[in-house]
């Protein structure tokens, strides 16, 4: 029996003008996608965009279906936001670099293992907290931001909370730009 990845179909001349059209617009899109990673993980947004580029093509050889886009989480990025070897260091290139390629090879032995099955026995609710969370964590990471207040603290709570202590230092145009952004952003993307 040959080997899965030999007989996987690289290229299909039938499907051209679908595949490229696909490309095209998961490359487009991918580009501000990778740039927010990037800043949300707290380093360089290139990075992010790197990451992308790297993720993609080693996924092209790895997963096991067309449908799959491989791409960074939110939930890495916050992960990575929260090593200080990373955000805090001079020259980032070397942790982020061992912890990237950690990642990546713990994910591909837990492909080769088939562990990715073990996900079903993960409750529903559970998975509903982990995405609020990250959320909530999004949230609390971009305060910094809409109030143009840089608060102190080991962690996206804590700097919340200094935040809270020091409402008077905020940058208000900055926040009623911020405010106003929101506001339409949530007029003008109503149902469709």
């Amino acid at each position: 029996m040959k080997n899965p990845i030999l007989r996987r179909q690289f290229f299909n001349p039938a499907t051209i003008p679908e595949d490229l059209s696909a490309g095209l617009v998961l490359g487009i899109q991918s580009i501000p996608d990778g740039l927010a990673t990037g800043l949300l993980a707290l380093v360089n947004p290139v990075y992010g965009l790197y990451g992308y580029m790297t993720g993609v093509f080693i996924g092209a050889f790895f997963t096991s279906s067309v449908l799959i886009s491989v791409q960074a989480t939110s939930a890495m990025a916050l992960i990575i936001a929260d090593v200080p070897e990373v955000t805090q260091a001079t020259d980032p290139n070397i942790p982020l670099f061992t912890l990237a390629v950690l990642t990546g090879v713990i994910m591909l032995a837990a492909g080769l293992f088939k562990l990715g099955r073990l996900v079903r026995f993960v409750p529903n609710s559970v998975m509903v907290g982990f995405v609020n969370a990250v959320a909530l964590l999004i949230i609390l990471g971009q305060l910094d931001n809409l109030t143009g207040y840089q608060s102190t603290g080991p962690n996206r709570v804590v700097r919340t909370f200094d935040l809270l202590r020091h409402l008077d230092q905020m940058h208000r145009p900055t926040l009623v730009i911020g405010v106003l952004t929101i506001i339409l952003i949530l007029t003008w993307s109503g149902p469709d």
